[in-house]
């Protein structure tokens, strides 16, 4: 009998511990569900606010301002959208990722995409609904928000007829084709800027450039276009310039043409040797000098005359000789030559000025000789020599310091 008992407290014991592991898993699964319908922790998604945000110097329309605060209760992926009593919708945020749970601000100003890529449009007045969703761990939940719109200005700043010409610009310093000219007519006073955006073979688009925003009344407008940026030449290639626009109510509006840059490059040259001779002249006799140049950049480097050999009258000029068919034209390049009364080539101007005889390609030297008759009643007169980037720069400035004495 007592073994009897033994066997019937065993089976006893058994059956409680399976009672137990029984309960135990029930718990854990009620535990599971309950977790997974959000009790015991915070809500996927609460809005907690909607209030209008104090002006600020950066406000466009405060009137149709509007901050939505919300609190996620665990990290999500939040789609903000606004519908219209029409059924229209916008979307102004498609599942952007908010990696801790917590507060945030939907910040909406009036406006909404536009027609065409980097516009906006104020909205129409009236009643829309603010559709917040939030997207984590196989859950989602949408809240409405009520927004109402009025006074609101809908009409954008329009940008009529933009041109430019050329379409084709080669940014390389050498006077031809350097820069685009761009006009076109504003229909309503905003924040202007210019812009470039590099255009890929397959159609997408990368910032190349962006202007200053600057305040544009209505009327015809006009800027030029180098393709310079940073003090270098983009790269070649298919780019759209653009004009974009601002109104207060934060309408945006976009114009673009199509420009193409082609052999773009910085130019560049150094005196290699030079040479002022003699050092004693009799008043109306020759200065001559003799120089070597070679062209160090990546251009070509555009010349014009007098060429080697011409020879000056030390009252003349490169822009009076010849009946001034040499003035100085932008980006191009000779050699100069200067006199001071003392050994200061600072502010020097080189009145008198060769070429190189031919337009000089990258690597290519040059010997250029010239020489000035002088006729000026100095007995002393210091004489130097540069390359000169007329209209751009004044380069190796005041090599070959000669001084030279002049008798009766």
């Amino acid at each position: 009998m007592p073994a009897g008992h033994a066997r019937a407290d065993g089976r006893d014991e058994a059956g409680r511990a399976i009672f137990r592991a029984v309960r135990i898993a029930l718990l854990g699964l009620l535990a599971l569900a309950l977790t997974g319908c959000g009790v015991g922790r915070a809500p996927l998604l609460t809005i907690v606010d909607t209030t209008v945000p104090s002006p600020s110097p950066g406000a466009t329309n405060v009137t149709n301002r509007l901050d939505i605060h919300y609190q996620l209760g665990m990290p999500a992926q939040v789609t903000s959208r606004i519908q219209a009593s029409d059924g229209t919708v916008w979307t102004l945020y498609e599942a952007q990722p908010r990696p801790t749970a917590g507060d945030y601000v939907l910040a909406l100003d009036g406006t909404v995409s536009g027609p065409d890529p980097g516009e906006r449009r104020a909205l129409a007045d009236g009643q829309y609904q603010v559709l917040l969703r939030a997207d984590a761990a196989g859950q989602h939940l949408e809240l409405p928000v009520s927004y109402g719109v009025s006074g609101a200005d809908t009409t954008p700043p329009d940008i009529q007829n933009l041109t430019l010409l050329p379409d084709h610009i080669s940014p390389n310093f050498d006077a031809l084709d350097d820069v685009t000219q761009v006009t076109y007519r504003l229909t309503k006073t905003a924040m202007v800027n210019a812009f470039a955006d590099r255009v890929a073979d397959d159609g997408t688009r990368e910032e190349a450039w962006r202007g200053e925003r600057v305040k544009t009344e209505v009327g015809e407008q006009s800027l030029q276009w180098d393709g310079v940026v940073n003090g270098q030449p983009l790269p070649a290639g298919t780019y759209e310039f653009g004009i974009r626009a601002e109104d207060i109510a934060g309408n945006v509006s976009e114009a673009r043409q199509t420009v193409t840059i082609e052999d773009p490059g910085v130019p560049d040259a150094t005196i290699v040797s030079a040479r002022i001779t003699p050092s004693q002249i009799v008043r109306g006799g020759q200065v001559c000098v003799d120089v070597t140049v070679r062209n160090i950049g990546q251009t070509v480097l555009r010349t014009q005359g007098p060429d080697s050999g011409y020879v000056y009258n030390s009252f003349d000029s490169f822009s009076s000789i010849l009946d001034r068919q040499f003035i100085d034209r932008g980006g191009y390049w000779r050699v100069g030559l200067a006199w001071s009364g003392t050994p200061d080539p600072g502010g020097a101007t080189y009145p008198y000025r060769w070429g190189f005889g031919h337009d000089l390609q990258p690597g290519e030297q040059a010997q250029v000789h010239g020489c000035v008759e002088i006729h000026d009643q100095q007995s002393k007169m210091v004489f130097f020599a540069s390359l000169v980037q007329e209209k751009v720069a004044i380069h190796d400035s005041g090599v070959a310091l000669t001084p030279i004495t002049i008798t009766p």
